[in-house]
C-alpha cells in the first residue's frame, strides 16, 4: 500500500559557491526545521546562482524562512508518494499518472532496503490532488 499526499515546497535564490547552500539552511536548522525534501541547483542560464527547493516547513520554520527570503511556492505542486517498494513501481506510477493525462513535471525517486519514496511535481495544483487520489488507490 502506498501514501500520496501533496506538501507544500518552498524555495530561494541561492549562491552557487562553496557554502551557497549551508548559508541558506542554517537559519532553518536554527529554527527547527526538520527537512523531508531538499533540492539545491545551479541555474544554467545565470551563472554563479543557483535555487532552492525544500519542504515541508513548521508553522516556527515557515516565519524564519520568510525573514531569509524563502517563499512557498505556488507553481510546484508536489505529491509525496511513500510504501513499500517493488519492481516496476516507478513505472506503474508513471503508467498510471499518463493514463489519466497528468504531465510529470519532475519526479524523484529512491528506495532504501523495502521502502519507496517519491516526489512528483505536477504542472497544477489540480492535477497533483488528482495524482494523489489515482496513487492511493490500488493501481
Amino acid at each position: 500500500m502506498l501514501n500520496a499526499t501533496r506538501i507544500p515546497i518552498w524555495t530561494v535564490d541561492c549562491p552557487d559557491q562553496p557554502g551557497g547552500l549551508a548559508s541558506k539552511l542554517e537559519p532553518l536548522v536554527r529554527a527547527g526545521a526538520d527537512l523531508e525534501f531538499l533540492l539545491g541547483r545551479s541555474l544554467e542560464v545565470e551563472p554563479a546562482k543557483g535555487v532552492v527547493f525544500l519542504g515541508p516547513l513548521s508553522v516556527e520554520a515557515q516565519i524564519v524562512a520568510e525573514r531569509y527570503g524563502f517563499r512557498e511556492s505556488h507553481s510546484i505542486h508536489v505529491v509525496r508518494l511513500h510504501g513499500a517498494n517493488e519492481p516496476g513501481l516507478a513505472y506503474r506510477i508513471a503508467r498510471s499518472l499518463a493514463a489519466e493525462q497528468i504531465n510529470v513535471r519532475a519526479f524523484s525517486a529512491m528506495a532504501i532496503r523495502n521502502e519507496f519514496m517519491c516526489y512528483i511535481a505536477c504542472d497544477t495544483q489540480a492535477d497533483a490532488e488528482k495524482a494523489v487520489q489515482i496513487l492511493n488507490a490500488p493501481f
